[in-house]
């Protein structure tokens, strides 16, 4: 059976053919333009999977799993985005209407839930419980236990950029007060770069000040990686798992970022003698969301 995986970005959506092992066969990519209008949107993600086909001498009935990753909430029966804002997507039944559109088994997924299920399958995780955090603008956390995503009662497992780390702190787009995602990711960054330099600046900026030497800009890293290394402990301390993975594109900062990050990790979180956590960086990169996705289980 061929799969095909789709990430539905908040700009771009990538999309894949994979055989059952993994193996990517063919993908594209393409910005995501108006993704309100079901009717245009769907007959243009199926017209890149045909496009795929071809190319990979693949015939599309041998197509026989569809696993789509969206960046926001799905519900429980996998066939609804229940809210995707950066896509203006509320209550939208994407998984039922391309699946009545293609004929194809369908899947829905949270993008984070995506890129951790992939490096469990075919990644830096392979076959072991896992966190795998993705730092980028915010900040998404997709969890593997006992071999299965976990979703948890509310089906919101996974929110870490959403715990209060500051009291009365910054407005999230969640609707609290005092994110991590606020103060650590990249918008969050952000945020205090223009609180230091002017609304010109942003997370760049911080980066470029600190490798000049300047003061200001090095505590408010500092910071960022006291809070995030905190947090990830705790999530550690909690949860029990073998490996605990970083990617995102502010994983690409490895030297003054994600390996400070990593190295807090390893100190302060609680350990078994001859047990060790894993602690290092996610292996698909950008595809991960897309091929987690299409290696979902199809029951």
């Amino acid at each position: 059976m061929i799969r095909v995986g789709i990430d539905i970005g908040g700009t771009k959506v990538n999309i894949g053919l994979l055989e059952e092992s993994g193996k990517v066969l063919a993908k594209e990519n393409f910005p995501v333009g108006d993704a309100t209008d079901m009717q245009v949107f769907i007959p243009k993600l199926h017209d890149a999977i045909k496009r795929l086909a071809e190319q990979a001498g693949v015939k599309e009935a041998e197509i026989g799993f569809c696993g789509i990753g969206v960046p926001g909430t799905v519900s429980a029966d996998k066939l609804t985005v229940g809210c995707a804002p950066n896509l203006g997507w509320i209550d939208l039944p994407l998984g039922k209407a391309f699946r009545e559109y293609t004929g194809y088994t369908v899947k829905l997924v949270q993008d984070a839930k995506a890129a951790a299920w992939a490096e469990y399958c075919a990644g830096a995780g392979k076959g072991k419980d896992l966190i795998c955090v993705t730092l980028g603008t915010g900040i998404g956390t997709g969890l593997v236990l006992d071999g299965k995503i976990y979703e948890g009662a509310l089906g919101t497992a996974g929110e870490m950029g959403h715990i209060p780390v500051k009291v009365n702190g910054r407005p999230c787009a969640c609707g609290k007060v005092g994110c991590l995602e606020c103060y650590a990711a990249g918008k969050g960054l952000g945020y205090t770069a223009k609180e230091l330099y002017g609304e010109d600046a942003d997370a760049r900026t911080l980066f470029a000040k600190a490798a000049e030497g300047d003061k200001a800009a090095s505590e408010a890293l500092d910071e960022a990686i006291l809070l995030l290394g905190t947090t990830f402990v705790g999530a550690v301390n909690l949860l029990s798992p073998a490996c605990l993975l970083i990617s995102g594109g502010m994983s690409e900062r490895k030297t003054e970022f994600a390996e400070p990050i990593m190295n807090f990790v390893k100190e302060h979180a609680y350990e078994i003698p001859g047990r060790p956590l894993e602690v290092k960086l996610a292996a698909l990169g950008s595809d991960a969301p897309m091929i987690g996705a299409a290696l979902l289980p199809t029951d």
